[in-house]
């Protein structure tokens, strides 16, 4: 290989071009190069690799060009590593790739670099390519898409030669993935864009010979493409493996959206094209009979001239009918086209029309996302006591700048309301005697907004519930609509009592188990009250339950209430997406507010209800989630309550209500001055500091992805240290670092609900987080050794006042050691100073850790050597299942591990024992099942594919396989850590076939917890001993089982966790 080449040359005149050129030695090279060096840029390198390594004489005839520099390898390299390699060596500051049976015309480089000089903030562009055939020769067909990101995620349709592309995303870590032979340059125009748009010029200066010996020359055979046998489909599919990680909802949402719209426009132009051949095949028709009709002429013009005139007169009698034909059916289709448009005028004057007309309008108007505004749909797609007067005239202003966006809604909700009294319709509600929940509603006019919350509450409640109106002497049509419900139970007051007397008497009502004060302005969204139901039964502390409230613009009213010191109140994220990771978990609050507010009834009942000596309203709500908190409940924040809120729709003039929020604040100071005491000054800066209510110190855990179980590889315990966590009295952010994209559905199938999970912020977030958040975490956890050498260079960037906490590395284990067995694996000589040095290298990373956590002892030790005083043992947490099933309704071997990355030690290990230990069991058991569980992405597992061996993929749940397996095994060959699967495995009573390696790690012993197999004999003879003899498998069984209650307690590891975070 080429030694590393010096920096980019730059200077004052044009740019420095590198185009690099792979090659095998085909015949068309020579063509090739003549077009590279023949560009009429003028400062230009070409890099041409030797990808077959046939040495430097087999292209002394080529490299006649004293711009061109070889690169030729010792061995052959693959087409990804070969374009790597020219990227090392090239120094231009833009690159380009040249097939060496494609070629350029003389001024391709100058338009691209014209272009990307003269673009801002563009760093690649590419030309329209014309296609040609095998000799070269032009055909009709030419690529030349526009830029669109989106289906660039679908399909590639860039020719590699025809971008031209700056370094700076090269230098940034963008590299051809060695792990593909095909499509490694889409996925490499992938990469590219996640850094930088891509410029088209529409103009064919690119050239690409179809049928040549490239491994893209068949991309246009679509079927194959979607094959699944086919290379060009799995290839496909690895590549989709690969980035689904990384694309997140909405960016896979619009590409979905984008191909429902082709395909719609594809059925469209099919139909017109479809159309267009019927009339082709009736002009067909009629042009073969007159074919026939003029041949009959000529006969007889030949026969007899005067029979012409006598034919021309027929001609012209039958032109004349057609003519009269088609006029007839001009005034026919006339007729109809009229007839049509009456029915159509009847439709809409006909009463139903008009009757069902409010509940078309009602339709658009609660859309969900109809009043959004695009900025908030865009990011959707990743009460109680106001605080004081200035917070009141705030909301003045924000009230009179939405007063027109209010006023549409209105309308249209007044015209709703109009119609629908005019319809004679009722609401229905349930009646039922046993009510899950009570709904309560006090109205004081505002109807139209009244009729809108209920027809609301109808779709979308998802529990039995009864239904509670006070009215409250409304003035306006309040009245006529209660006329209309159905099955509600009604209060109506002769004068205003204000809403704390009105909640008092309804509760009163109140049957449910569960009470839920609903404000008549809110309009709620499906499945919120059981979401807070959830909450309240699952949480026996839980004593009150608030929703994320939206403003009717997709904006975040609250996501719960802040008391602050002096009594004035602030609700959290007000004016923020609601949509960020930020108010999407569960958390404890001072207060939410009565927009959404469920309780236990019968606890609302013990307290008394809301305190009226705060009546008419302001500060009941946080006057009572104060008791309930004295009573040792506390007040929970549910982010799956949605509801939509049009806010301020009660209030009455500012000056009273002023009045009357002073007024209560002051009493609710004195009935509440202890707590106050202890409550955060008021400060809108430090509403991040004081939006949890429960003053538990709060933990940044960091590691490469959202721990999903079947992504193997350590991810199961973090997933479990997670989970105890967030049961300890601790505030929980999870930080996603290389993998930030992820299925807000996905995160919390895997994570607790109460844990912040901060996505799409990944590796260039990290720094603005802890500076944003400085003084906020007392601890940050970091996994991995990748990722703490990450953060210790983040670490040096922060500001002192960001740095104030404790750093936790959970090393898991020393990698070190898993690559160096790995290089000795290859045949690779690594002496003793190498190994010390790499060693050494992965424990220093852990010099600014106060405390390190290991999986075992051994490595334990290995930190305790380099100076770390606390060092803590954390294996893996779970419990042996008490009644496995028996040997005999078990069948097959089971597999379990992420089989991702080529050379990993599970996909070495998976290959090694099918190619080495299987064909050894199956002279004895053919085609014995081998069940695989695992994601599935390494491009060399297409050469196990065999009738007998089941890639399952990635599973939710290995209970199924666990159950029904007879024998594990685990071929590791090198690891590092203690073997997590194993572990799993022997819980579920699935007796284990394993490597000394391994054995070592568990420190389990041969013939007693597992069986031990060195080498392909040897291994094959423990599962063959395994698989035939019950005795042997239940005494396995049993002793393994009892190893993972006597290593794996559950109990000791939620104490090394607490002792962890013990800030005693």
């Amino acid at each position: 290989m080429a030694s590393e080449p010096p920096s980019p040359q730059k200077g004052p005149q044009s740019p420095l071009v590198s185009i690099i050129c792979r090659t095998m030695g085909r015949p068309e090279l020579e063509e090739a190069l003549a077009s590279a060096a023949g560009q009429i840029h003028s400062r230009l390198e070409i890099i041409l690799v030797d990808a077959a390594a046939r040495g430097e004489a087999a292209y002394r005839k080529v490299c006649t060009d004293d711009r061109i520099a070889l690169v030729s390898p010792e061995s052959p390299l693959s087409r990804p590593r070969a374009a790597n390699a020219g990227l090392e060596r090239a120094r231009g500051e833009y690159l380009l790739f040249l097939d060496e049976d494609d070629w350029l015309a003389p001024d391709h480089v100058e338009n691209l670099v014209s272009c990307l000089t003269g673009e801002q903030g563009v760093r690649a562009a590419y030309s329209s390519t014309r296609k040609t055939d095998v000799s070269g020769k032009a055909t009709l067909e030419t690529f030349q898409q526009p830029y669109d990101r989106l289906l660039l995620m679908r399909d590639n349709y860039i020719p590699i030669h025809s971008m031209l592309f700056a370094r700076e995303p090269v230098d940034e870590g963008c590299r051809f993935d060695e792990d593909f032979d095909i499509f490694e340059d889409w996925d490499f125009w992938l990469q590219l864009s996640e850094h930088t748009d891509f410029h088209h010029i529409d103009r064919c200066t690119a050239f690409y010979r179809s049928g040549g010996a490239s491994q893209t020359a068949d991309l246009d055979d679509h079927l194959q493409r979607f094959d699944p046998e086919h290379q060009l489909g799995k290839a496909r599919a690895a590549i989709y493996e690969k980035w689904l990680r990384r694309w997140d909802g909405v960016r896979l949402n619009r590409l979905l959206g984008a191909g429902q719209r082709e395909q719609a426009e594809s059925v469209k132009r099919i139909g017109e094209l479809g159309r267009d051949l019927e009339k082709l095949a009736r002009t067909k028709q009629k042009a073969e009979r007159k074919a026939a009709e003029l041949e009959f002429e000529r006969d007889r013009l030949s026969l007899e001239l005067n029979e012409a005139r006598n034919a021309h007169v027929r001609m012209e009698a039958r032109l004349n009918a057609v003519v009269r034909e088609l006029q007839a059916a001009n005034v026919a289709l006339h007729d109809s086209v009229q007839h049509l448009r009456g029915n159509l005028e009847d439709v809409f004057n006909s009463n139903s029309w008009k009757l069902t007309r409010p509940y078309r309008a009602l339709g658009e108007l609660l859309k969900p996302g109809a009043a959004q505004t695009p900025a908030a749909q865009a990011a959707e797609t990743g009460g109680g006591a106001p605080a004081e007067q200035e917070t009141l005239v705030r909301d003045s202003e924000r009230r009179d700048q939405s007063h027109d966006f209010k006023a549409a809604f209105d309308q249209k909700a007044l015209a709703a309301m109009d119609e629908f009294l005019a319809s004679g319709e009722k609401l229905g509600f349930p009646a039922t005697d046993n009510p899950v929940l009570s709904v309560l509603l006090v109205f004081y006019n505002q109807a139209h907004l009244s009729l809108l919350c209920l027809r609301t509450l109808l779709e979308n409640a998802d529990v039995p519930f009864e239904l509670i109106v006070v009215d409250n002497a409304s003035g306006d049509r309040t009245g006529d609509l209660l006329a209309r419900l159905e099955n509600a139970r009604l209060i109506r007051n002769a004068e205003n009592l204000g809403f704390v007397k009105a909640v008092n008497q309804g509760a009163e009502l109140a049957t449910g188990e569960f009470l839920l004060l609903l404000n008549n302005d809110a309009f709620i969204e499906p499945g919120a009250p059981g979401a807070a139901i959830d909450v309240l039964r699952q949480d026996a502390s839980a004593g009150a339950v608030g929703g994320r409230i939206e403003l009717l613009d997709g904006k975040l009213q609250e996501a719960g209430n802040i008391i602050w010191r002096d009594g004035s109140c602030a609700g959290y994220g007000r004016g923020e997406n609601p949509g960020d990771g930020a108010f999407r978990f569960r958390r404890e609050v001072d207060y939410c507010s009565g927009a959404f507010l469920m309780f236990r009834t019968a606890q609302f009942r013990e307290l008394g209800g809301f305190d009226e000596d705060f009546a008419p309203a302001y500060y009941e709500e946080s006057d009572f989630c104060l008791r309930l908190r004295r009573q040792g409940l506390r007040t929970m924040y549910e982010p799956r309550a949605r509801v939509r809120h049009y806010e301020f729709a009660s209030t009455g003039g500012m000056n009273a209500a002023v009045a009357l929020q002073e007024k209560n604040r002051a009493l609710f100071r004195e009935k509440h001055a202890e707590f106050l005491e202890g409550q955060p000054a008021a400060d809108p800066t430090r509403t991040l500091h004081a939006r949890t209510g429960n003053g538990h110190p709060n933990v940044l855990l960091i590691d490469d992805a959202v721990p999903h179980a079947s992504l193997g590889g350590g991810y199961p315990r973090c997933r479990h240290i997670v989970s105890l966590l967030s049961r300890m009295p601790l505030n929980v952010t999870f930080f996603p670092l290389h993998f930030p994209n992820d299925n807000w559905g996905d995160v919390y199938r895997t994570l607790p609900g109460n844990v912040e999970v901060l996505l799409n912020r990944g590796r260039s977030g990290l720094a603005q987080l802890l500076a944003e958040r400085a003084g906020f975490y007392q601890y940050v956890m970091v996994s991995r050794p990748t990722n703490m050498a990450f953060f210790n260079q983040v670490l040096k960037s922060l500001p002192r006042e960001a740095r104030q906490f404790d750093i936790v590395y959970d090393a898991e284990a020393v990698f070190a050691g898993r690559e160096l067995l790995w290089r000795e694996l290859q045949g690779e000589s690594v002496d003793e100073d190498e190994k010390e040095r790499a060693i050494s290298e992965e424990l220093d990373l852990a010099a600014e850790a106060s405390s390190v956590l290991t999986v075992s002892g051994a490595e334990a030790d290995l930190f305790r050597g380099r100076g770390h005083y606390r060092v803590l043992v954390l294996g893996h947490g779970m419990e042996p299942v008490a009644e496995p099933a028996p040997f005999d309704v078990r069948q097959g071997l089971l597999f379990v591990g992420a089989l991702k990355d080529e050379h990993s030690p599970n996909v070495d290990s998976l290959l090694w024992f099918v190619c080495n230990v299987l064909p050894l069991i199956e002279r004895e058991i053919p085609e014995l099942d081998l069940n695989v569980a695992g994601h599935t992405a390494a491009p060399s597992l297409v050469s196990i594919e065999r009738q007998n061996i089941h890639l399952k993929g990635r599973l939710e749940s290995l209970d199924g396989l666990y159950r029904d397996s007879r024998v594990f095994i685990a071929p590791t060959r090198f690891a590092a850590g203690i073997p997590h699967k194993v572990h799993e495995a022997a819980a579920h009573g699935v007796p284990a076939v394993v490597t000394p390696l391994l054995a070592r790690q568990l420190g389990w012993r041969h013939e007693r917890e597992v069986l031990v197999g060195d080498g392909p004999e040897s291994f094959a003879e423990q599962c063959l001993r395994l698989y035939r003899d019950a005795g042997l498998w239940e005494r396995i069984s049993a002793a393994g089982r009892e190893a993972v209650a006597r290593d794996c307690s559950e109990e000791r590891f939620r104490k090394t966790l607490e002792e962890l975070f013990d800030s005693d």
